[in-house]
């Protein structure tokens, strides 16, 4: 008898990252979201201009999908790697990503890098 397995479909909620956009950058600044939340994008589209140690440059997105949620605002800042934008595959998909985008904004903690950045500046001593 052969056995069936029950898969289920998973929401593709994809995270849009701040890069290094130097190998000396720990962590960049949001200087203008070029899409909006709701906003259909393409691979290889501009999205945010960020602001690095060196330059300020466009981000481009590495998927296809709506841009559901932004987590990092203008003239904020994130440590390299943290997600900066929710995109979601389809329009059923945006509640879950700006839930997800709350939770993970009301639940997240200073990185170390963003520490480090700190008190290289002087705001913790």
């Amino acid at each position: 008898m052969p056995r069936w397995r029950i898969s289920t479909v998973q929401a593709k909620i994809r995270e849009i990252f701040m890069p290094a956009l130097s190998s000396t950058m720990t962590e960049g600044k949001i200087v203008s979201w070029i899409k909006f939340e709701g906003d259909v994008l393409s691979i290889g589209e501009s999205v945010v201009v960020v602001e690095s140690d060196k330059a300020d440059m466009d981000v481009e997105t590495f998927y296809d999908g709506i841009l559901a949620a932004i987590v990092v605002g203008e003239g904020e800042v994130a440590p390299v790697g943290a997600p900066i934008g929710l995109l979601a595959e389809s329009q059923d998909e945006i509640a879950e990503a700006k839930a997800k985008a709350t939770t993970s904004s009301s639940h997240s903690a200073p990185s170390v890098a963003s520490l480090l950045a700190s008190v290289a500046r002087g705001r913790l001593w």
